[in-house]
């Protein structure tokens, strides 16, 4: 069982709504390039070997068509992303689902290559990112039409999401049970800006610093954002600038020397990768992601100050906690 995402936002056109409408999952490479005297005969496409006739004359590639067709299987999830409604939709792949050719939608919205018989649920009422895991969020970025979500418990999110939204009278299917669990998928379900969340509130509650949300922006890539120690024994005011990556991404700590000068602080942050060189500077710091996570999930946590409250914990990551920890807690339960 795999997991996709179908990118269906191209320019300014979604195909989302069709989509939903007719219960399919569709893409464009719909022949729209041909001659007019040979779309005249696209009507005709019955078998994917009569649509990669055409479809060679005018195209270098067509990778994800050829996904959809030969490796999107039966029992599969695709996501997709409404970007006028701002939702996330995810169906089943079931067995009546099949690839065609459909010359009218190929005509009017260049969605020709479809897979039929796929009924999609909102995966949330809210319209916003944090209404998915992080990694399924991401996933949308950049890339191909139709590609695989590989990241660590997506699989096992999408069908405990499936068999927990799904209309019964529709598909009788169900998934297995998955097996998620707090502490090995918390960063999973998590989006980048959540994890840099943490982090400067962890740097809060650990040493007082705040943080000045003007300085989160685009153009600064070698940070996140900049923080401030508000100690008033300090003559000097210093900066502090923290960076996160999610993910196995590394970090070199050589690449932010600059940055830690003058009594300036650099704290890095990467979630499965490793940040290199860090013991060598006497400012840069290289975060422990575990620290992160029990700074987030415990009740309650001693800062420099005072017991930092659980309410400090963004409402989106405490969901996230909650969700997990109530599987958790149900299979344990089912176990015994």
């Amino acid at each position: 069982m795999e997991v996709w995402r179908l990118q269906v936002n191209t320019g300014e056109d979604s195909i989302a709504e069709y989509c939903i409408e007719n219960n399919v999952a569709a893409m464009g490479w719909s022949l729209k390039e041909l001659s007019e005297s040979e779309r005249k005969n696209i009507k005709n496409i019955k078998t994917f070997e009569d649509y990669c006739k055409y479809a060679d004359k005018v195209y270098k590639s067509y990778a994800s068509v050829k996904r959809l067709k030969e490796q999107v299987k039966e029992n599969d999830i695709i996501w997709m992303h409404s970007r006028k409604e701002g939702k996330y939709y995810f169906g089943r792949v079931k067995k009546e689902s099949k690839w065609i050719f459909n010359s009218e939608a190929a005509e009017k919205r260049d969605a020709g290559n479809q897979l039929t018989n796929i009924d999609w649920y909102e995966a949330s009422t809210r319209a916003d990112e944090e209404s998915v895991p992080g990694a399924i969020a991401t996933a949308f970025i950049k890339g191909s039409t139709l590609q695989r979500i590989n990241k660590d418990g997506v699989k096992e999110y999408s069908q405990l999401l499936y068999n927990k939204i799904h209309d019964p009278e529709k598909e009788q299917f169900t998934y297995e049970k998955p097996n998620l669990c707090l502490d090995k998928h918390f960063y999973m379900l998590l989006s980048p800006s959540d994890v840099e969340d943490l982090l400067a509130l962890w740097l809060y509650a650990e040493k007082g610093y705040v943080c000045i949300p003007s300085t989160n922006k685009i153009a600064t890539a070698k940070y996140e954002c900049v923080l401030v120690d508000p100690d008033k024994k300090i003559k000097k005011r210093k900066h502090i600038y923290i960076q996160v990556k999610k993910g196995k991404v590394d970090l070199k700590a050589s690449d932010y020397v600059n940055l830690a000068k003058d009594g300036n602080e650099v704290y890095l942050l990467t979630t499965e990768g490793i940040v290199e060189d860090a013991d060598k500077y006497k400012n840069i710091t290289a975060v422990n992601p575990d620290k992160i996570y029990k700074f987030a999930t415990a009740p309650e946590y001693n800062g420099v100050n005072e017991v930092i409250p659980k309410n400090i914990i963004p409402e989106h990551v405490l969901y996230w906690i909650e969700f997990l920890s109530e599987i958790e807690n149900s299979n344990k339960a089912d176990n015994n």
